[in-house]
Protein backbone atom coordinates (compact mmCIF):
# COMPACT_ATOMS: atom_id res chain seq x y z
CA UNK A 1 0.00 0.00 0.00
CA UNK A 2 1.35 3.44 -0.87
CA UNK A 3 2.11 5.67 2.07
CA UNK A 4 -0.48 8.35 2.56
CA UNK A 5 -3.44 6.28 1.37
CA UNK A 6 -4.21 5.38 4.97
CA UNK A 7 -4.03 8.99 6.16
CA UNK A 8 -0.62 8.69 7.81
CA UNK A 9 0.95 11.51 5.83
CA UNK A 10 -2.07 13.71 6.26
CA UNK A 11 -1.92 13.20 10.02
CA UNK A 12 1.79 13.99 10.09
CA UNK A 13 1.25 17.13 8.05
CA UNK A 14 -1.54 18.25 10.36
CA UNK A 15 0.61 17.80 13.46
CA UNK A 16 3.51 19.71 11.91
CA UNK A 17 1.29 22.61 10.83
CA UNK A 18 -0.45 22.78 14.20
CA UNK A 19 2.94 22.81 15.96
CA UNK A 20 4.11 25.54 13.62
CA UNK A 21 1.06 27.67 14.45
CA UNK A 22 1.42 27.10 18.20
CA UNK A 23 5.11 28.00 18.05
CA UNK A 24 4.14 31.26 16.43
CA UNK A 25 1.40 31.92 18.99
CA UNK A 26 3.84 31.36 21.85
CA UNK A 27 6.48 33.52 20.14
CA UNK A 28 3.99 36.39 19.99
CA UNK A 29 3.09 35.93 23.66
CA UNK A 30 -0.57 35.01 23.15
CA UNK A 31 -0.54 31.66 24.95
CA UNK A 32 -4.05 30.29 25.49
CA UNK A 33 -5.64 33.59 24.49
CA UNK A 34 -5.38 32.42 20.86
CA UNK A 35 -8.21 29.97 21.57
CA UNK A 36 -10.92 32.33 20.45
CA UNK A 37 -12.81 33.60 17.42
CA UNK A 38 -12.42 37.21 18.54
CA UNK A 39 -11.29 39.07 15.38
CA UNK A 40 -9.33 41.57 17.52
CA UNK A 41 -6.99 38.72 18.45
CA UNK A 42 -7.25 36.42 15.44
CA UNK A 43 -6.86 39.18 12.83
CA UNK A 44 -3.37 40.36 13.92
CA UNK A 45 -2.29 36.78 14.62
CA UNK A 46 -3.22 35.58 11.13
CA UNK A 47 -1.61 38.59 9.46
CA UNK A 48 1.59 38.15 11.45
CA UNK A 49 1.65 34.41 10.75
CA UNK A 50 1.23 34.89 7.00
CA UNK A 51 3.83 37.67 6.84
CA UNK A 52 6.34 35.62 8.84
CA UNK A 53 5.96 32.63 6.54
CA UNK A 54 6.35 34.77 3.44
CA UNK A 55 9.62 36.02 4.93
CA UNK A 56 10.88 32.45 5.35
CA UNK A 57 9.70 31.48 8.84
CA UNK A 58 8.24 28.16 7.66
CA UNK A 59 7.73 24.59 8.79
CA UNK A 60 11.12 23.71 7.29
CA UNK A 61 12.61 26.33 9.61
CA UNK A 62 11.36 24.35 12.61
CA UNK A 63 14.08 21.77 11.99
CA UNK A 64 16.75 24.39 12.70
CA UNK A 65 14.82 26.14 15.51
CA UNK A 66 13.91 28.82 12.95
CA UNK A 67 17.55 29.74 12.44
CA UNK A 68 17.22 29.20 8.69
CA UNK A 69 14.67 30.71 6.34
CA UNK A 70 13.02 29.09 3.35
CA UNK A 71 10.92 30.34 0.47
CA UNK A 72 7.33 29.12 0.70
CA UNK A 73 4.57 29.55 -1.83
CA UNK A 74 1.13 30.99 -1.21
CA UNK A 75 -0.39 27.58 -1.89
CA UNK A 76 1.67 26.02 0.88
CA UNK A 77 0.69 28.73 3.37
CA UNK A 78 -2.95 28.16 2.47
CA UNK A 79 -2.46 24.48 3.36
CA UNK A 80 -1.03 25.60 6.72
CA UNK A 81 -4.12 27.72 7.29
CA UNK A 82 -6.40 24.83 6.31
CA UNK A 83 -4.84 22.69 9.02
CA UNK A 84 -5.14 25.55 11.51
CA UNK A 85 -8.84 25.76 10.67
CA UNK A 86 -9.05 22.04 11.40
CA UNK A 87 -7.33 22.58 14.75
CA UNK A 88 -9.86 25.25 15.72
CA UNK A 89 -12.87 23.22 14.59
CA UNK A 90 -11.93 19.73 15.78
CA UNK A 91 -9.79 20.34 18.85
CA UNK A 92 -10.98 23.70 20.11
CA UNK A 93 -14.62 23.30 19.01
CA UNK A 94 -14.59 26.80 17.53
CA UNK A 95 -15.34 28.23 14.10
CA UNK A 96 -12.79 28.41 11.31
CA UNK A 97 -10.56 31.44 11.66
CA UNK A 98 -9.59 31.85 7.99
CA UNK A 99 -11.46 31.89 4.69
CA UNK A 100 -9.62 32.40 1.40
CA UNK A 101 -12.09 34.91 0.01
CA UNK A 102 -12.64 36.95 3.17
CA UNK A 103 -11.64 40.60 3.53
CA UNK A 104 -9.01 40.01 6.20
CA UNK A 105 -5.58 41.56 5.89
CA UNK A 106 -4.05 38.08 5.87
CA UNK A 107 -6.09 37.05 2.82
CA UNK A 108 -5.33 40.33 1.06
CA UNK A 109 -1.61 39.83 1.66
CA UNK A 110 -1.76 36.28 0.30
CA UNK A 111 -3.63 37.45 -2.79
CA UNK A 112 -1.04 40.15 -3.51
CA UNK A 113 1.84 37.75 -2.96
CA UNK A 114 0.28 35.09 -5.19
CA UNK A 115 0.13 37.63 -7.99
CA UNK A 116 3.77 38.55 -7.31
CA UNK A 117 4.83 34.88 -7.46
CA UNK A 118 3.08 34.36 -10.79
CA UNK A 119 4.56 37.50 -12.30
CA UNK A 120 8.06 36.59 -11.05
CA UNK A 121 7.88 33.23 -12.78
CA UNK A 122 7.03 35.03 -16.02
CA UNK A 123 10.11 37.26 -15.96
CA UNK A 124 13.28 36.45 -17.86
CA UNK A 125 16.87 37.59 -17.70
CA UNK A 126 18.26 39.97 -20.30
CA UNK A 127 20.22 38.00 -22.95
CA UNK A 128 23.95 38.72 -23.33
CA UNK A 129 23.55 39.91 -26.93
CA UNK A 130 20.91 42.41 -25.84
CA UNK A 131 23.24 43.71 -23.13
CA UNK A 132 25.96 44.21 -25.74
CA UNK A 133 23.52 46.03 -28.02
CA UNK A 134 22.53 48.37 -25.19
CA UNK A 135 26.19 49.29 -24.84
CA UNK A 136 26.49 50.00 -28.58
CA UNK A 137 23.36 52.15 -28.60
CA UNK A 138 24.62 54.24 -25.66
CA UNK A 139 26.85 56.28 -27.98
CA UNK A 140 23.98 57.44 -30.18
CA UNK A 141 22.48 60.18 -28.01
CA UNK A 142 25.32 62.03 -26.30
CA UNK A 143 26.41 61.90 -22.63
CA UNK A 144 23.07 63.07 -21.23
CA UNK A 145 20.73 61.42 -23.76
CA UNK A 146 18.19 58.66 -23.41
CA UNK A 147 20.32 55.81 -24.79
CA UNK A 148 23.23 56.65 -22.50
CA UNK A 149 20.97 56.93 -19.46
CA UNK A 150 19.35 53.57 -20.19
CA UNK A 151 22.75 51.94 -20.60
CA UNK A 152 24.11 53.34 -17.35
CA UNK A 153 21.10 52.28 -15.31
CA UNK A 154 21.03 48.89 -17.01
CA UNK A 155 24.67 48.39 -16.05
CA UNK A 156 24.05 49.28 -12.41
CA UNK A 157 20.77 47.35 -12.16
CA UNK A 158 22.29 44.18 -13.65
CA UNK A 159 24.87 44.17 -10.88
CA UNK A 160 22.94 45.64 -7.97
CA UNK A 161 19.73 43.74 -8.70
CA UNK A 162 17.68 46.92 -8.42
CA UNK A 163 13.93 46.65 -8.10
CA UNK A 164 12.32 48.89 -10.70
CA UNK A 165 10.76 51.17 -8.08
CA UNK A 166 14.25 51.81 -6.71
CA UNK A 167 15.29 53.80 -9.77
CA UNK A 168 12.29 54.47 -12.04
CA UNK A 169 9.25 56.71 -11.70
CA UNK A 170 5.69 56.29 -12.96
CA UNK A 171 5.65 59.70 -14.67
CA UNK A 172 8.41 61.15 -16.89
CA UNK A 173 7.76 64.66 -15.55
CA UNK A 174 10.41 66.16 -13.28
CA UNK A 175 7.70 67.41 -10.96
CA UNK A 176 7.64 66.70 -7.19
CA UNK A 177 3.86 66.39 -7.30
CA UNK A 178 4.30 63.45 -9.71
CA UNK A 179 7.03 61.63 -7.77
CA UNK A 180 6.28 58.39 -6.00
CA UNK A 181 6.83 58.47 -2.24
CA UNK A 182 6.71 56.08 0.69
CA UNK A 183 5.21 57.22 3.97
CA UNK A 184 7.13 55.78 6.91
CA UNK A 185 5.41 54.71 10.16
CA UNK A 186 6.59 57.95 11.79
CA UNK A 187 4.80 59.95 9.08
CA UNK A 188 7.89 61.03 7.17
CA UNK A 189 7.59 60.99 3.37
CA UNK A 190 10.58 59.70 1.41
CA UNK A 191 11.23 59.41 -2.30
CA UNK A 192 10.69 55.89 -3.56
CA UNK A 193 13.60 55.93 -6.05
CA UNK A 194 17.26 56.85 -5.68
CA UNK A 195 18.13 60.51 -5.27
CA UNK A 196 21.54 62.20 -5.15
CA UNK A 197 21.87 61.59 -1.42
CA UNK A 198 21.51 57.81 -1.89
CA UNK A 199 24.88 57.40 -3.63
CA UNK A 200 27.82 57.40 -1.21
CA UNK A 201 31.45 57.42 -2.34
CA UNK A 202 34.40 56.04 -0.35
CA UNK A 203 38.20 55.94 -0.59
CA UNK A 204 40.22 52.73 -0.43
CA UNK A 205 40.19 52.85 3.40
CA UNK A 206 36.41 52.95 3.50
CA UNK A 207 36.21 56.62 4.50
CA UNK A 208 33.24 58.36 2.93
CA UNK A 209 33.79 61.55 0.98
CA UNK A 210 31.67 64.35 2.50
CA UNK A 211 30.86 65.58 -0.99
CA UNK A 212 31.41 64.43 -4.55
CA UNK A 213 35.18 64.53 -5.26
CA UNK A 214 36.41 66.87 -7.97
CA UNK A 215 37.29 65.31 -11.30
CA UNK A 216 41.04 65.36 -10.62
CA UNK A 217 40.43 63.21 -7.51
CA UNK A 218 38.04 60.70 -9.07
CA UNK A 219 40.73 57.99 -9.11
CA UNK A 220 40.72 58.06 -5.31
CA UNK A 221 37.13 56.87 -5.24
CA UNK A 222 37.40 53.13 -4.57
CA UNK A 223 33.80 52.19 -3.72
CA UNK A 224 30.26 53.42 -4.07
CA UNK A 225 27.45 52.58 -1.70
CA UNK A 226 23.84 52.53 -2.84
CA UNK A 227 21.49 53.37 0.02
CA UNK A 228 17.93 52.05 0.05
CA UNK A 229 15.68 54.30 2.14
CA UNK A 230 12.81 51.85 1.91
CA UNK A 231 12.63 48.19 0.88
CA UNK A 232 9.71 45.82 0.68
CA UNK A 233 11.58 43.48 3.05
CA UNK A 234 11.81 46.39 5.54
CA UNK A 235 15.62 46.50 5.57
CA UNK A 236 15.34 50.25 5.35
CA UNK A 237 18.49 52.35 5.19
CA UNK A 238 20.64 49.45 3.96
CA UNK A 239 23.79 50.41 2.05
CA UNK A 240 25.34 47.96 -0.42
CA UNK A 241 28.93 48.62 -1.43
CA UNK A 242 30.34 48.08 -4.93
CA UNK A 243 34.02 48.28 -5.85
CA UNK A 244 36.06 49.08 -8.92
CA UNK A 245 36.23 46.72 -11.90
CA UNK A 246 39.86 47.08 -12.96
CA UNK A 247 39.73 44.18 -15.40
CA UNK A 248 36.72 45.58 -17.30
CA UNK A 249 36.73 49.37 -16.75
CA UNK A 250 33.97 49.91 -19.34
CA UNK A 251 31.63 48.03 -16.97
CA UNK A 252 32.90 49.65 -13.77
CA UNK A 253 30.09 50.27 -11.27
CA UNK A 254 31.92 53.13 -9.53
CA UNK A 255 32.68 55.07 -12.72
CA UNK A 256 29.13 54.59 -13.96
CA UNK A 257 27.68 55.83 -10.66
CA UNK A 258 29.93 58.90 -10.84
CA UNK A 259 28.76 59.56 -14.40
CA UNK A 260 25.13 59.33 -13.30
CA UNK A 261 25.68 61.82 -10.48
CA UNK A 262 27.59 64.17 -12.81
CA UNK A 263 24.72 64.05 -15.30
CA UNK A 264 22.14 64.74 -12.59
CA UNK A 265 24.08 67.76 -11.35
CA UNK A 266 24.64 69.06 -14.89
CA UNK A 267 20.90 68.84 -15.52
CA UNK A 268 20.17 70.84 -12.37
CA UNK A 269 18.72 68.15 -10.12
CA UNK A 270 18.36 68.79 -6.41
CA UNK A 271 19.13 66.36 -3.56
CA UNK A 272 15.50 65.19 -3.38
CA UNK A 273 14.92 64.71 -7.11
CA UNK A 274 14.99 61.26 -8.76
CA UNK A 275 18.49 60.33 -9.91
CA UNK A 276 17.46 58.29 -12.97
CA UNK A 277 16.94 61.04 -15.54
CA UNK A 278 17.99 62.00 -19.06
CA UNK A 279 17.88 65.00 -21.38
CA UNK A 280 15.05 64.75 -23.88
CA UNK A 281 15.60 65.78 -27.51
CA UNK A 282 13.56 68.93 -26.82
CA UNK A 283 16.05 69.97 -24.14
CA UNK A 284 13.87 69.17 -21.11
CA UNK A 285 14.88 66.78 -18.34
CA UNK A 286 12.79 63.64 -18.02
CA UNK A 287 12.60 60.83 -15.47
CA UNK A 288 13.18 57.25 -16.55
CA UNK A 289 9.94 55.33 -16.02
CA UNK A 290 9.23 51.65 -15.62
CA UNK A 291 7.43 51.73 -18.98
CA UNK A 292 10.53 53.33 -20.55
CA UNK A 293 12.75 50.48 -19.42
CA UNK A 294 10.30 47.74 -20.40
CA UNK A 295 9.61 49.24 -23.82
CA UNK A 296 13.29 49.90 -24.49
CA UNK A 297 14.41 46.41 -23.50
CA UNK A 298 11.73 44.78 -25.63
CA UNK A 299 12.54 46.98 -28.63
CA UNK A 300 16.25 46.19 -28.42
CA UNK A 301 15.56 42.49 -27.82
CA UNK A 302 13.35 42.36 -30.90
CA UNK A 303 16.03 44.08 -32.98
CA UNK A 304 18.60 41.50 -31.86
CA UNK A 305 16.19 38.56 -32.28
CA UNK A 306 13.76 39.53 -35.10
CA UNK A 307 11.99 36.17 -35.02
CA UNK A 308 11.23 36.21 -31.29
CA UNK A 309 7.59 35.47 -30.49
CA UNK A 310 5.33 37.84 -28.60
CA UNK A 311 4.93 35.44 -25.67
CA UNK A 312 8.67 35.17 -25.17
CA UNK A 313 9.19 38.89 -25.66
CA UNK A 314 6.72 39.62 -22.85
CA UNK A 315 9.07 37.83 -20.44
CA UNK A 316 11.46 40.77 -20.78
CA UNK A 317 10.47 43.73 -18.59
CA UNK A 318 11.85 46.44 -16.33
CA UNK A 319 12.19 43.84 -13.58
CA UNK A 320 14.39 41.63 -15.77
CA UNK A 321 17.50 43.33 -14.37
CA UNK A 322 16.83 41.90 -10.92
CA UNK A 323 16.39 38.47 -12.48
CA UNK A 324 19.60 39.00 -14.47
CA UNK A 325 21.62 39.96 -11.38
CA UNK A 326 20.40 36.84 -9.58
CA UNK A 327 21.07 34.50 -12.51
CA UNK A 328 24.58 35.90 -13.11
CA UNK A 329 25.63 35.21 -9.53
CA UNK A 330 24.07 31.75 -9.66
CA UNK A 331 25.93 31.00 -12.91
CA UNK A 332 29.15 32.09 -11.22
CA UNK A 333 28.62 29.42 -8.57
CA UNK A 334 27.63 31.74 -5.71
CA UNK A 335 25.48 30.09 -3.07
CA UNK A 336 22.16 31.23 -1.68
CA UNK A 337 23.68 33.08 1.27
CA UNK A 338 25.84 35.16 -1.05
CA UNK A 339 22.96 35.96 -3.41
CA UNK A 340 20.72 36.96 -0.51
CA UNK A 341 23.44 39.18 0.95
CA UNK A 342 24.40 41.01 -2.23
CA UNK A 343 20.93 41.36 -3.74
CA UNK A 344 19.09 42.09 -0.48
CA UNK A 345 16.82 39.11 0.05
CA UNK A 346 15.92 37.90 3.53
CA UNK A 347 14.59 34.49 2.50
CA UNK A 348 15.15 32.00 -0.29
CA UNK A 349 12.43 33.55 -2.46
CA UNK A 350 15.17 34.50 -4.95
CA UNK A 351 15.00 30.88 -6.12
CA UNK A 352 11.95 31.72 -8.24
CA UNK A 353 14.31 33.77 -10.44
CA UNK A 354 16.85 31.01 -11.13
CA UNK A 355 16.85 29.83 -14.72
CA UNK A 356 18.33 26.94 -16.69
CA UNK A 357 20.54 29.30 -18.67
CA UNK A 358 23.05 28.19 -21.30
CA UNK A 359 25.86 28.44 -18.76
CA UNK A 360 23.98 26.30 -16.24
CA UNK A 361 23.30 23.73 -18.98
CA UNK A 362 27.01 23.68 -19.89
CA UNK A 363 27.99 23.34 -16.24
CA UNK A 364 25.66 20.37 -15.96
CA UNK A 365 27.42 18.67 -18.85
CA UNK A 366 30.84 19.45 -17.37
CA UNK A 367 29.78 18.04 -14.00
CA UNK A 368 28.79 14.75 -15.66
CA UNK A 369 32.01 14.46 -17.72
CA UNK A 370 33.75 12.12 -15.20
CA UNK A 371 30.70 9.84 -15.22
CA UNK A 372 30.63 9.66 -19.01
CA UNK A 373 34.37 8.97 -19.02
CA UNK A 374 33.87 6.01 -16.67
CA UNK A 375 31.06 4.63 -18.82
CA UNK A 376 33.23 4.97 -21.92
CA UNK A 377 36.00 3.06 -20.13
CA UNK A 378 33.61 0.26 -19.18
CA UNK A 379 32.26 0.03 -22.73
CA UNK A 380 35.76 -0.27 -24.22
CA UNK A 381 36.73 -2.91 -21.71
CA UNK A 382 33.62 -4.96 -22.46
CA UNK A 383 34.53 -5.05 -26.16
CA UNK A 384 38.09 -6.12 -25.42
CA UNK A 385 39.59 -2.93 -26.84
CA UNK A 386 41.17 -2.10 -23.48
CA UNK A 387 42.66 -4.18 -20.70
CA UNK A 388 40.54 -4.11 -17.51
CA UNK A 389 41.43 -1.09 -15.42
CA UNK A 390 43.26 -1.65 -12.15
CA UNK A 391 42.08 -0.19 -8.85
CA UNK A 392 44.21 2.11 -6.71
CA UNK A 393 46.31 -0.76 -5.28
CA UNK A 394 46.91 -2.42 -8.62
CA UNK A 395 44.39 -5.27 -8.29
CA UNK A 396 42.29 -5.84 -11.44
CA UNK A 397 38.67 -4.82 -11.09
CA UNK A 398 36.39 -7.81 -10.60
CA UNK A 399 33.39 -7.56 -12.90
CA UNK A 400 31.74 -10.98 -12.54
CA UNK A 401 30.47 -10.69 -8.96
CA UNK A 402 26.84 -11.70 -8.56
CA UNK A 403 24.82 -8.68 -7.49
CA UNK A 404 21.32 -8.68 -6.04
CA UNK A 405 18.97 -6.51 -8.03
CA UNK A 406 16.88 -5.62 -5.00
CA UNK A 407 17.72 -3.95 -1.72
CA UNK A 408 15.74 -5.76 1.00
CA UNK A 409 16.12 -2.74 3.30
CA UNK A 410 14.67 -0.26 0.85
CA UNK A 411 11.08 0.71 1.53
CA UNK A 412 9.36 2.53 -1.30
CA UNK A 413 6.83 3.86 1.21
CA UNK A 414 9.51 5.41 3.41
CA UNK A 415 9.05 9.08 4.15
CA UNK A 416 11.96 10.72 2.33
Amino acid sequence: MLSGSDGVKEAQAYRSRRAHWLNFVVHWGYGDSHKTNDPRIIGPLLLGFVAANLKGWTILSMRSNYAKKYHVTVGTIEKYLGSINQYYEVELKLRKIWHKKDASQASELLARWEKYDKVAQQRQRVPDKVFAELERLSTLSGPFGFHMAMWRWSLLASRGGFRVQEYAQDSPDLDPTQYRYYVLPDGRKILRAFSLRNFHFYNEDGIEFPSLPSRDLRDTVAKVGTEFDFQINLQNGQIILHGRNVQFPQYDFVSTALDIVDMALALGLGPEDPLAVYQHSDGTTKCITSDDMTSYLRTVTQSVYPSIGSAQLKLISSHSWRVTACVLLHEAGKDGSYIKLRLRWKSHCFEIYLRNSDIIVSQHEEALAPFYDRIKQVALESTGLLEPAADIVGVPVVSDVEIDDEDPDFDITADI
